[in-house]
């Protein structure tokens, strides 16, 4: 009994040894970007800055479920919340508000990330291994491999570099399900609940990896259809979980909208020798050179592989076979169905660099004998994170020649689309709250608002048609809404004003008595007989019944599966389970 409380005491210790290293690497490689002190984009730095200031401002006004963008995307009304998982952008909202300096707040947000991704990668890697020290290599090589910190960094692809911090979570759910005794179902489900509402794209990806796992397992796994029942909980919970996501996408998509086209998803012409040595060099968007070794000397020790890691390894050599050249027979047939909606391979990547990251480790641990084990995972872990920091500085002398932001955006002169750098609170203000044509500037508009280009720049500049004139409106922006003050009303007319219109989901006010309204010609909210003079007219986003219920109801499953991990005694302490590989 002793021995065992013992024995509970020195695992407690050695996993806050370990949270604690996470914690200072974490610090440690995002100090760079804080000295440097400046954000570089990023071609989706503009989008995700716009959304995360958006919902920060919105959570000052007390309102934590924006579904439309008032604060910033020209203040027009965009229904972007309702297409794209808001979850990564509710850390980096807070920090805004805790932080005066919004680039320190963005840092500050990275660190989190980076640290909440290591712990969990840690903390599933424990259950897999039973092994301290293979979990804490795992989660370095893949938090801190060159491709996450390429889409940190390299495109500022928030979306996609925060679902993948839930990817562990997925994999370890099926592999629980399927071979362990402890059928932890529910780490499948947070983890498709946590990439839902991150990054819809993502889900698709990591579905058609799940999918393909699950054809491997048939054939391998003891009571497939038995345990199967398991990962229906997982779907159905996962379902539930995000209920409040799809019912907002079906309002949404109710609409006549405009979406991202999906175009081609052929490889881009990448040869298969191309992309490793593109991987060795350490390309934007690649494994990096660390990860590319340690699979190629993996597979040279291909007979001292365990089946495990032999498994891990062939997923991910299909899913990067998948962006090469050599699937351009099979990317043409698919072009031509849904799964266009990745649109370029480059994304399946993601799926593997995760069990490249896992067959790494493996491979590590093939080569480290139990001889000085401390001393070389000490020296192993010490050259990830100097190698991490070394992509880090290559990445900021590159950037250092961007243009910088520090004026006001306008259609004479707009901000850069690409290959720019902030370095004041003043510039990032002028980035989110002025005048903005960036990445997903136009997303999810209606179709007749984007029918034309001058169409767009008059909802963009903030123009009301009064007749046959147009003027500039003056707006306050509001949380899920507008407030315009007129003062150009020379006779009763119908005003078209330059916010979006997504159907029956608001309410109008003319001087503070409630007023029907119409949708004009270019798919924006008109009032009918405006009276001349002057006259305050504010909108505001009205929740249907079915998202005020599917909100309850996601809430509640998602609380469900907080409470399914308290009460199974989800710690970080690895209990060893029975593993029949």
């Amino acid at each position: 009994m002793i021995e065992t409380k013992i024995r509970n005491i020195s695992n407690f210790a050695k996993n806050i040894i370990a949270i604690l290293v996470c914690a200072i690497v974490s610090i440690i490689v995002i100090l760079p970007y804080i000295h440097n002190g400046a954000l570089h984009c990023g071609v989706d730095m503009s989008f995700h800055l716009n959304r995360a200031y958006d919902l920060c401002e919105n959570i000052r006004n007390g309102n934590f479920f924006p579904h439309i963008s008032t604060y910033s995307f020209n203040q027009a009304g965009a229904a972007i919340n309702m297409a794209y998982g808001a979850l990564p952008l509710y850390p980096m909202a807070i920090a805004m508000l805790l932080i005066n300096n919004p680039i320190n707040a963005v840092y500050a947000t990275m660190i989190f990330f980076i640290f909440v991704s290591m712990v969990i990668a840690y903390a599933m890697g424990i259950k897999v291994w039973s092994s301290k020290k293979k979990a804490l290599a795992f989660s370095f090589l893949y938090v801190l491999s060159a491709y996450n910190f390429s889409w940190l960094f390299g495109t500022f692809g928030l979306g996609q570099a925060i679902g993948y911090i839930f990817v562990p979570f997925i994999f370890y759910g099926v592999y629980s399900i399927f071979f362990l005794k402890n059928k932890e179902w529910y780490f499948l489900a947070l983890g498709m609940t946590g990439v839902i509402y991150t990054h819809i794209l993502s889900t698709l990806i990591y579905s058609s990896a799940i999918l393909i796992t699950l054809i491997i397992i048939i054939f391998m796994a003891d009571g497939f259809w038995k345990n199967f029942k398991y990962f229906i909980y997982a779907c159905v919970t996962s379902l539930l979980a995000t209920l409040f996501y799809w019912n907002n996408i079906k309002e949404l998509y109710s609409a006549d909208i405009s979406t991202t086209s999906g175009g081609s998803i052929a490889s881009a012409k990448l040869g298969l020798g191309d992309a490793i040595v593109g991987s060795l060099n350490g390309n934007n968007g690649t494994f990096g050179p660390l990860i590319t070794i340690l699979v190629i000397v993996g597979l040279i020790l291909w007979n001292k592989q365990s089946k495990f890691a032999k498994i891990t390894v062939a997923i991910g050599l299909l899913y990067f076979l998948g962006t090469t050249t050599v699937f351009d027979l099979v990317w043409n047939f698919l072009n031509h169905t849904p799964i266009v909606m990745i649109q370029w391979t480059g994304r399946l990547r993601m799926v593997s660099n995760f069990f490249f990251a896992v067959f790494a480790t493996e491979t590590v641990f093939v080569i480290i004998n139990d001889k000085n084990e401390y001393a070389k995972s000490a020296a192993f872990i010490s050259a990830v994170t100097f190698i991490c920091l070394g992509l880090s500085y290559t990445f900021l002398n590159q950037s250092s020649g961007q243009t910088y932001v520090n004026y006001k955006p306008s259609t004479a002169k707009p901000a850069p689309f690409t290959n720019y750098q902030i370095n004041s609170k003043d510039g990032f203000m002028y980035l989110v709250k002025g005048y903005n044509t960036g990445v997903g500037s136009l997303d999810y508009w209606p179709k007749k608002a984007v029918k034309d280009w001058n169409t767009e720049e008059k909802i963009r500049t903030h123009h009301a048609i009064l007749g046959k004139d147009e003027f500039e409106v003056k707006y306050n922006s509001l949380p899920d809404g507008i407030s315009y003050n007129i003062n150009e009303i020379r006779k009763t007319s119908h005003l078209d004003l330059p916010f979006l219109n997504y159907g029956n989901h608001y309410k109008v006010y003319v001087d503070g008595k409630e007023t029907g309204y119409y949708e004009t010609s270019r798919n924006t909210i008109g009032v009918s007989n405006i009276s001349k003079g002057k006259h305050n007219i504010v909108i505001k986003y009205k929740q249907c019944n079915s998202e005020k219920a599917t909100k309850v109801i996601s809430i509640l499953a998602i609380l469900l599966l907080i409470l399914l991990a308290i009460f199974k005694n989800i710690t970080f302490i690895g209990k060893k389970e029975e593993n029949r590989y």
